[in-house]
């Protein structure tokens, strides 16, 4: 009975330190639990805005528009939009890895984009009014109507929407735009439509350039970054979609940051910001099957 009693000890034993052993072999085995964010070591970011640091040193401050623009309520748009480059130039020398530079890029992007759609709007208008009068008789050039030619239909079109159409309305800025490729298209083809070149077209591209890159600077963050600041930028963009019509730059960043981003919820808010886009649309949570 003795010797009975001592063998079922001895087994009892030998089982609980085999099982252990094995637990802990299969503990050792395992795979090793990834981090939850793979740019958490800041590195990527890191390089990148070594770079943009360069770019934004050596950007110049955005055209005057003293000279063409006469309203003091649009003047201050260019000038808003100069101090926003400003303060983003400093922001980003001194913490280019703090929130911060986000909102001050976020300020930038927004100023230079209600500059350069008040500009866009007077240059068409512009435009608008040079051929209606281009051929007019008592013109500058002091060309008849027959020498100077009539007005083409597209030139006459752009006069009445320019006419008619109201600052910071969608539909008459959508149909200012139509109507300026088609003046562009009848200039290129009858040069003497046009009386001289716009004198606008250099202040539209300087601060579209400004807003654009503004965006793309945000963008950096939202592909690069650690997961707190990536999220600090998501809302940056999120924040710039509600007070701006729908912008295709802004959609644009978004989507490249949807495919990149690996964090579901991210992936999701990006999404939302590019409705259109294909591939942003694919970047969403597939839900599961009813089947």
């Amino acid at each position: 009975m003795r010797r009975l009693l001592g063998f079922s000890l001895l087994t009892g034993a030998l089982c609980v330190a085999g099982c252990g052993k094995k637990q802990a072999t299969e503990t050792s085995t395992a795979r090793p639990a990834t981090s939850a964010d793979h740019l958490a070591d800041g590195k990527a970011l890191t390089n990148a805005l070594s770079d943009w640091k360069t770019r934004w040193e050596r950007e110049a401050v955005p055209p005057s528009c003293d000279e063409l623009v006469k309203a003091v309520e649009d003047r201050k748009l260019c000038t808003d939009t100069a101090a926003a480059l400003a303060a983003l130039k400093e922001r980003v020398q001194t913490d280019a890895a703090g929130p911060e530079v986000l909102r001050a890029a976020s300020a930038l992007s927004l100023a230079g984009s209600h500059a350069e759609k008040r500009l866009r709007f007077l240059a068409m208008e512009y435009l608008g009014t040079q051929g209606a009068s281009a051929s007019a008789p008592g013109s500058a050039s002091g060309a008849s109507p027959a020498t100077s030619g009539a007005p083409s239909p597209a030139s006459r079109a752009f006069a009445r929407i320019a006419a008619s159409a109201t600052p910071g309305n969608a539909a008459s800025a959508q149909s200012l735009l139509r109507s300026l490729s088609a003046l562009r298209d009848a200039g290129a083809a009858n040069p003497g439509a046009v009386g001289r070149d716009n004198p606008y077209q250099g202040l539209v591209r300087g601060y579209s350039k400004l807003s654009v890159q503004a965006l793309r600077f945000i963008g950096v963050y939202v592909e690069k970054a650690p997961l707190p600041l990536r999220t600090a930028a998501v809302g940056e963009l999120e924040r710039l979609n509600a007070d701006h019509e729908p912008w295709h730059q802004l959609a644009q960043v978004a989507r490249q940051g949807a495919l990149l981003e690996q964090t579901p919820a991210l992936k999701t808010r990006l999404a939302k910001l590019d409705p259109l886009g294909g591939a942003a649309r694919r970047a969403l949570p597939r839900k599961p099957s009813s089947q």
